[in-house]
């Protein structure tokens, strides 16, 4: 097994199951996708008794059942990107991780913020999350694009390839919708604001010149902050920069991923608005969807670190 175990979210289990599912299964998907052997469900056993978080087999078994379970559902659900076979004892990647990169780009990130902590996070090879930032906004403006075909897709967040002032998204936005400056404008946006939780701006055009359409306002949260992001953009704020006509919707992306749909279901209750994690915003059955510029950013952005992901010897 080619990945040792998580630095965090393992924990000793007697009689109680006390490790993190979610880190667990993540760290199954890292497993089977950023190593170049199969992954047995025998093996994944042996390493929990064998580094002490289970003292039974049987004990260790019913956990990994329960993950493997989760997993298995989740290669299937992207069966038609990733190719990965999946049986009861084992999982095996037909391709290498370049050959899905937005998918690997999404478990990666779990391996940084998540499941290796400490090995990323350090001065000496540091992760630069201002790439990481922009790398995850044109991954879910290309999902977007194809799976609403149709829709305007935009991306106003201020990044370093896209270091446009609000002020400037704002004219845009409202030009673009046809809709009116408001009335608190100068207060909300200034000469030193970015985005104001704004990331992608997704419409519906008539094509009429009118206002009134369909318009969904997103923040793409790829850092292990995403929990502060949820009621972003706050669109009690925005309605005092622009008048609109009728009020947008809101949305949130993600690269992370629940175990438990109550969690997911909380979650998009504290959103209030349209909710991607890692398996909604990736789930498109488009052929190639994500330009080719963006896949060698990822692949060369990735690289040095998937290197450096902790492994056995």
């Amino acid at each position: 097994m080619a990945l040792k175990l998580p630095e965090e979210g393992i924990s000793y289990s007697v009689n109680k199951h006390n490790s993190r599912l979610d880190f667990f299964c993540d760290w199954l998907e890292a497993s089977v996708i950023f190593s170049d052997e199969p992954l047995y469900k025998s093996d994944v056993v042996d390493s929990l008794t064998e580094n002490g978080v289970y003292l039974e087999q049987d004990f260790a078994n019913a956990f990994v059942d329960d993950a493997w379970a989760i997993v298995e559902r989740r290669f299937r659900r992207l069966e038609h990107t990733l190719g990965i076979k999946t049986d009861a004892m084992s999982f095996t990647a037909t391709k290498k991780w370049t050959d899905y990169p937005a998918y690997s780009f999404c478990v990666f990130l779990s391996c940084v913020g998540y499941l290796y902590p400490k090995s990323f996070n350090k001065e000496d090879f540091p992760i630069v999350y201002g790439v990481q930032g922009s790398i995850f906004e044109k991954i879910c403006h290309a999902a977007l694009t194809a799976r609403y075909p149709g829709w305007i897709v935009k991306r106003v967040g201020w990044a370093a390839d896209n270091a446009v002032k609000l002020k400037d998204c704002v004219n845009e936005i409202i030009a673009e919708l046809f809709e009116r400056e408001g009335a608190e404008r100068e207060l909300w946006v200034d000469a030193y604001a970015n985005e104001l939780g704004l990331d992608l701006l997704m419409y519906s055009s008539f094509g009429d010149n009118r206002p009134c359409m369909p318009v969904t306002m997103i923040q793409c949260a790829s850092g292990k902050d995403w929990i502060n992001k949820r009621r972003t953009p706050d669109l009690s704020i925005w309605s005092k920069v622009v008048s609109f006509n009728s009020p947008p919707s809101k949305g949130f992306a993600m690269p992370y991923a629940f175990v438990d749909d109550g969690e997911f279901r909380k979650n998009t209750l504290i959103v209030q608005g349209i909710f991607f994690d890692r398996y909604r915003l990736l789930d498109i059955n488009a052929g190639n969807w994500l330009p080719a510029a963006v896949e060698q950013e990822i692949i060369s952005w990735m690289t040095p670190y998937v290197a450096a992901i902790p492994r056995l010897p």
